[in-house]
């Protein structure tokens, strides 16, 4: 990439023109610089950034003002210069060409005072520290074809890893540099994570479900005729190096019904993948999926994008009875009787997409839940039974 600015030309050379990087991997390569003038050494100055940047509406009138603008930079490696041609005259002349050799190597963590907030737990504090994921419409580079992949996050932020080359000037009465020009080469971070442990999924969460029960009913009077409970597991994790399937959904049914009716079929199956982008202009103190948003304020919000999934084949549900009643039920048949069975859903996410890591940052975290729609129905019943479970997806 050249770049040019009051007639002085840059250029950036990454190793292999490689655009994609992650968590331990070297960025090497060279910036080619024709000063216009004459520069010192000391003015040059080459870093590798990491920096968050979003907006927010906080206004709460009706007078049409421009949002909340808020920008940190949470990583900056600055690049010692090493054996330069012009090193022992310290000065760079015009018209020549220097090429600046550079080498940074992407961190694993954040520096400690990097986020200095309140935490209700270590843990937030600990995943805060992680070098978060780029975000927002970043250059993703597979097979040498470079194209815009959807990360299905809002247009309101980004996070932008950059190669940044600048100069700057030295204020004659202070003596500090100040940024006189700057020129920067974007570079795409994926920071992969470890599958975590399960949550602890509460009753009251506004984010996770994974229990419900209903009521079956059938005819005009919707007469009772049985109940049907659903549960599954807290914890869905899909490693992308690995591919892109995930383990089956295993759910687990319970229904309660007279002996004498037909039991429940499986019609239709829906799934959906959420991927939850949550910011705010001040640092969390909880990690949001954790929390109740009904008392977020104006500083706080979420982006919800839905994309819906392949829909799974439809099997034959094998129930059981359950051995613990089977005696009632043989002296007294108006008696419920419990019925179990297991449901194996298969996910299988769409390639389309560019699933960006969870994680939780500072100002921004990126979370995903999938969202599972069981409809049954009784033979002979007109309307039918919607079971709708919402499960924790970890992106690993």
């Amino acid at each position: 990439m050249v770049l040019q600015r009051l007639c002085s030309k840059v250029q950036f050379c990454i190793m292999n023109d490689r655009r994609d990087f992650t968590v331990g991997d070297k960025i090497e390569g060279t910036v080619s610089f024709t000063p216009c003038s004459e520069i010192y050494l000391d003015q040059l100055q080459l870093s590798f950034q990491g920096k968050t940047s979003l907006s927010i509406d906080t206004n709460l009138t009706n007078i049409p003002v421009p949002e909340k603008q808020i920008s940190k930079t949470f990583l900056n490696l600055i690049q010692p210069f090493g054996t330069l041609p012009c090193q022992m005259s310290g000065m760079l002349h015009v018209g020549r060409e220097y090429r600046i050799p550079f080498e940074f190597v992407v961190p694993a963590e954040l520096l400690p005072q990097v986020c200095e907030d309140h935490h209700r737990h270590e843990q937030v504090r600990w995943e805060h520290l992680q070098l978060p994921p780029s975000m927002g419409r970043c250059l993703h580079n597979e097979k040498q074809s470079k194209e815009y992949l959807d990360d299905m996050s809002p247009t309101v932020l980004s996070i932008i890893y950059k190669i940044r080359f600048g100069l700057a000037k030295r204020c004659r009465k202070s003596g500090i540099l100040a940024s006189m020009q700057e020129w920067s080469q974007p570079v795409y971070i994926n920071t992969p994570r470890f599958e975590r442990a399960p949550l602890l999924i509460s009753d009251t969460s506004k984010f996770y479900r994974v229990t419900q029960d209903a009521r079956i009913v059938k005819g005009l009077c919707r007469n009772r005729i049985g109940s049907i409970f659903a549960q599954t597991t807290t914890q869905l994790a899909v490693i992308q190096r690995e591919n892109t399937i995930i383990r089956p959904v295993i759910i687990n049914l319970q229904y309660k019904t007279s002996p004498r009716l037909p039991l429940l079929n499986v019609t239709d199956i829906q799934c959906q993948l959420n991927a939850i982008t949550s910011y705010s202009d001040t640092p969390w103190s909880d990690l949001p999926d954790m929390t109740d948003p009904s008392p977020w304020d104006f500083h706080t919000d979420c982006h919800e994008h839905t994309v819906t999934l392949q829909r799974p084949s439809l099997k034959p549900l094998q129930w059981q009875t359950d051995p613990s009643d089977t005696g009632c039920y043989q002296k007294n048949a108006a008696v419920d009787t419990t019925y179990t069975a297991t449901l194996e859903v298969p996910v299988i996410l769409p390639k389309c997409q560019m699933y960006t890591p969870t994680f939780y940052s500072c100002l921004v975290s990126r979370t995903y839940s999938l969202n599972i729609s069981i409809y049954l129905r009784v033979e002979e019943q007109r309307s039918r039974t919607k079971i709708s479970l919402t499960v924790p997806l970890q992106i690993c």
